[in-house]
């Protein structure tokens, strides 16, 4: 369980493979939903803890591998390149030393995902160490 944890977090907070495999992070995708509904119902005392962990990887695994086949793909059609798009200039950020270049590269990107506004695509923040912003929360 744990090792899913942890590379399921070391996804959510990669840009990059966020975009391109959008579909990890969208429940409205059956394999994303079954390992988000077997997260959810993870429970260390339960009797069956082995079990349930085992189906955490499991799906984990099932919903990744459907991800990465279906890449681009699963995005609107009308979202594909702009995503693409996003995705090259993240990579440019991200090599660019800080300064102007960098700078703009990840504005844009983040400019180009705000557009689509796609709930399961990361909101890119330029000064977070990871890029990823927090999302807000309406107010209570």
């Amino acid at each position: 369980m744990q090792v899913v944890q942890e590379r399921y977090g070391a996804l959510l907070t990669d840009a990059v493979y966020r975009i391109e495999n959008s579909a990890l992070f969208d429940a409205a995708v059956p394999s994303t939903q079954r390992f988000q509904v077997a997260l959810a119902t993870w429970d260390p005392d339960a009797p069956d803890a082995v079990g349930l962990a085992s189906q955490i990887e499991t799906t984990f695994q099932n919903a990744r591998e459907d991800a990465e086949r279906l890449g681009f793909d699963h995005l609107p059609q009308v979202a594909r390149s702009p995503a693409r798009r996003a995705v090259k200039a993240i990579t440019l950020g991200l090599a660019a030393p800080p300064g102007p270049e960098r700078e703009v590269a990840l504005k844009g990107a983040s400019t180009t995902l705000k557009e689509l506004a796609l709930y399961y695509l990361p909101v890119i923040d330029p000064a977070a160490p990871t890029l990823i912003a927090t999302r807000k929360e309406l107010p209570r």
